[in-house]
């Protein structure tokens, strides 16, 4: 099934390493959009992945892969814009879930602005455990788009937009879809939040998966503070409340919207997460994210002729 140019309206952009089952669950939902599939494309962009990505059925809307070798998921979805046909483009993640009318009304939302930010609906596991509590009450796109930011597992933005503004920073490793949405904002662009524009997305229950996701993003929060030169522990960048520079507050409301009892015993069992063993990994991402770019304006000044990714941060 193959749509021409004129007919794309949307570009749905995945980015993917290593999770076929959720490409192959993804590709399924997005052909049980309500949105006509001649009006949409769907683009995979896989980083690097060394298991197989799934045979997808050639029914549905047109659906394109693009490979390359393991950089960052934001090189990825800025190579897979490229390729892109529609007029907007539409961002998601692999192991996201959307709703059948999720193109129908991102679309909708952004005939009234320049950037949108969709509901992002988490799910826990079959075992709430403290780590998928403490990953829940930070996920919230609702509060992202009210600072300025939007996540890239559900942003719709038009591709004159995305292009005007040089699309993601490839060298972030994570916080590239805030670093982007923040420079669209500043430019004078209009960031709205859609309630109704859904997709799902799976809350991070396991130590591993939720410390990997806070290293990643305090690292390139550093980075970020360290190029505006603004000093780390001041950062405001959290969605729940900050203590010495982490990310460790406690929000019942939050939570209780979320379907998660609030009271003390909740409280109780997220405070070793809290206070003993997410402020050390953060601490270190925040280091040496720091050091990575005082390193790379080091270098640069002993060898000011180089080019590479230490200039690039430099000039960023």
């Amino acid at each position: 099934f193959t749509s021409s140019a004129e007919d794309i309206l949307v570009s749905v952009i995945v980015s993917v390493r290593n999770d076929a089952t959720g490409v192959e669950q993804l590709t399924d939902d997005l052909r049980m959009q309500t949105l006509g599939h001649e009006r949409f494309e769907v683009i995979i962009a896989d980083d690097g992945s060394k298991d197989a990505l799934p045979l997808l059925a050639s029914s549905g809307p047109t659906i394109r892969i693009t490979r390359e070798r393991a950089q960052n998921a934001y090189a990825a979805r800025n190579r897979a814009a490229r390729l892109a046909r529609g007029r907007a483009l539409a961002f998601t993640d692999a192991d996201c879930r959307p709703q059948a009318d999720w193109l129908v009304h991102g679309i909708e939302a952004l005939q009234f602005a320049d950037l949108v930010g969709g509901h992002i609906e988490l799910e826990f596991p079959d075992r709430v455990t403290a780590w998928a509590v403490i990953d829940a009450a930070a996920f919230d796109q609702e509060r992202y788009v009210a600072m300025g930011k939007a996540a890239t597992a559900n942003m719709f933005v038009w591709r004159a937009q995305f292009e005007r503004h040089g699309g993601f920073d490839a060298t972030l490793p994570s916080g590239g879809d805030w670093d982007f949405a923040e420079r669209c904002v500043t430019s004078g662009a209009r960031l709205v939040y859609s309630r109704l524009a859904v997709v799902r997305h799976p809350a991070r229950g396991s130590p591993r998966a939720f410390l990997v996701r806070r290293w990643r993003i305090e690292h390139a929060m550093a980075m970020r503070m360290a190029r505006q030169k603004r000093p780390v522990n001041r950062s405001r960048e959290a969605v729940i409340p900050r203590r010495f520079g982490f990310a460790v507050g406690y929000e019942p409301d939050r939570l209780l919207r979320l379907g998660v009892p609030p009271g003390w015993r909740t409280r109780l069992r997220t405070v070793p997460a809290r206070y003993l063993i997410s402020p050390p990994v953060e601490a270190f991402a925040q280091a040496t994210g720091w050091l990575r770019v005082r390193r790379g304006r080091l270098e640069a000044r002993q060898h000011p002729s180089g080019t590479g990714e230490n200039d690039k941060e430099i000039r960023r």
